[in-house]
């Protein structure tokens, strides 16, 4: 009986640990609260929840921005037609400015990565 529980016991761990996302996320990361929480959800490219979340963050805040845009006539980023860079590459690039500069760390996230998008894309 010892034993069929222990080998029950070992298989639940075992689908537990298949579950874990490849990449280290903390929980409170998927509040998106500072740069530094949208950060760690983006520079997790192998954690599909991380990765996704940060899609979605980035998709929400440029839908917001284009909104914005419209009624105000207020551009804080212009993104050219023939951009060659990706989702995947603006996000590690995201996640990789904010580890660079510690200062922005603990900005807010979307005025970080409006700021990102700003000095990536400025509107001349």
């Amino acid at each position: 009986m010892r034993r069929l529980i222990a080998a029950a016991t070992l298989a639940v761990s075992l689908a537990a640990s298949l579950a874990l996302p490849a990449a280290a996320a903390e929980e409170e990361n998927y509040l998106i609260t500072t740069a530094a929480d949208l950060a760690a959800l983006c520079g997790a490219p192998d954690n599909p929840s991380a990765i996704h979340m940060c899609h979605g963050y980035v998709v929400g805040v440029n839908h917001m921005h284009i909104g914005l845009s419209e009624v105000f006539d207020l551009d804080i980023y212009c993104v050219p037609e023939d951009v060659a860079m990706t989702r995947n590459e603006f996000v590690a690039a995201f996640a990789n400015w904010v580890e660079a500069s510690p200062d922005i760390a603990g900005m807010t996230a979307r005025r970080a990565l409006l700021t990102f998008a700003a000095e990536l894309f400025p509107c001349t």
